[in-house]
């Protein structure tokens, strides 16, 4: 590890776990086990041959969904969840990578996503090598919502007025292959995606997450990237002739993606397009740079569901607690932005509204 991953983990090590709070596995399994402190520290240890690894020790180290609100609340801007990642390539070297993460690995390897998705695009969808803008709607929204797609295709040929078309369904940006490790596999990965993609000038991505993996990839492949990566909100542009998608005002809570938010500073074009739908929004208690994490990100989630769960969870009494205190007959809906956040939400909970800001718009203007 590098010289600044060193001083991370010392820092880090050692601190009194000031961003315990922040972290949304720690607060969603009352874990302190999973704190940033505690697992610089064992890596600490491991650097130092004062700890041997094993399969449960190491399970510690996937504990992270990639929100980085540890960073948000360090006083020190640390950024502990880089040196997960590079630890998670030394535990694949020494094959202490949990079974779950294996199978991500193998099915981006057969099919360039974690799921092994492959399934044709409708007649007349399919992305061409000289199209000028493409959609990249995300293998997520395909697997639990295969018609989805298409809505916000229409909707974004619509207000660009020009003639866009799908990227394949299989097509990710490979983000999960770094969270793993699989350093020399992502790297593959993302030249090969890199070659694929450079035809085209403009990328509209539907996944936060994936649309900031992109804007990354130079940085990863040591090659040129040029096409433009846009998320589907930032699409819409100054686009004002929205439908609103209720009758009557409704309350939404919204929840910022780390992703657009966080790492992106999209705060402000979110909400105004929620107000427009006709939504009145309600925030959370941590909001904006601060927001909690939900425990959809990274690779937590794949090893431990119940867990991933129960972060999500932990968010979510929100919606409860305002009902209960504005003596509502049911919760308020909860706006996120992406089908990875919004299904993760809405299987922690099915007796909740969670609805994609995406989908809403597509809605909106069809």
């Amino acid at each position: 590890m590098t010289k600044y991953h060193s001083e991370t983990i010392i820092h880090c090590a050692f601190c009194p776990s000031l961003c315990l709070h922040a972290c949304p596995l720690v607060v969603g399994e009352s874990k302190e086990t999973f704190a940033p402190s505690t697992t610089m520290g064992l890596i600490n240890m491991w650097q130092k041959n004062r700890l041997s690894l094993n399969k449960d020790i190491a399970h510690i180290f996937y504990a992270c969904t990639n929100c980085a609100a540890c960073t948000a609340y360090c006083k020190h801007d640390l950024r502990p969840q880089e040196i997960l990642y590079a630890s998670r390539q030394d535990l694949l070297n020494e094959k202490l990578t949990p079974q779950p993460i294996l199978d991500i690995i193998e099915n981006y390897n057969k099919s360039g996503n974690p799921y092994n998705i492959t399934q044709s695009l409708k007649e007349g969808t399919k992305a061409k090598n000289n199209d000028e803008i493409v959609l990249l709607a995300g293998f997520e929204l395909f697997r639990n919502a295969p018609e989805q797609p298409y809505k916000l295709l229409d909707a974004l040929r619509k207000i660009t007025g020009k003639s866009v078309n799908l990227l394949p369904t299989h097509v990710s940006s490979g983000e999960l292959l770094y969270a793993a490790g699989a350093l020399n596999e992502h790297k593959l990965h993302a030249k090969k995606l890199t070659q694929q993609l450079q035809t085209h000038k403009t990328i509209v991505v539907a996944e936060p997450s994936t649309a900031q993996h992109l804007q990354g990839y130079q940085t990863y492949t040591g090659i040129e990237f040029k096409p433009k990566i846009l998320h589907f909100i930032e699409a819409f542009g100054d686009w004002k002739p929205l439908k609103k998608t209720t009758s009557t005002q409704k309350l939404a809570f919204y929840h910022d993606h780390p992703s657009l938010g966080r790492f992106s500073g999209i705060y402000d074009r979110p909400r105004e397009l929620i107000e427009q739908l006709g939504y009145q929004i309600i925030e959370f208690s941590r909001n904006r740079y601060l927001a909690s994490g939900t425990g959809s990100g990274g690779l937590y989630k794949w090893i431990s569901p119940e867990g991933a769960k129960k972060s999500a969870q932990w968010l979510l009494r929100e919606l409860y607690e305002y009902q209960e205190r504005h003596n509502l007959s049911s919760p308020p809906a909860l706006i996120t932005v992406g089908e990875i956040e919004r299904a993760h939400l809405a299987k922690s909970d099915p007796n909740l509204t969670i609805l994609d800001l995406n989908q809403l718009l597509a809605q909106s203007i069809l």
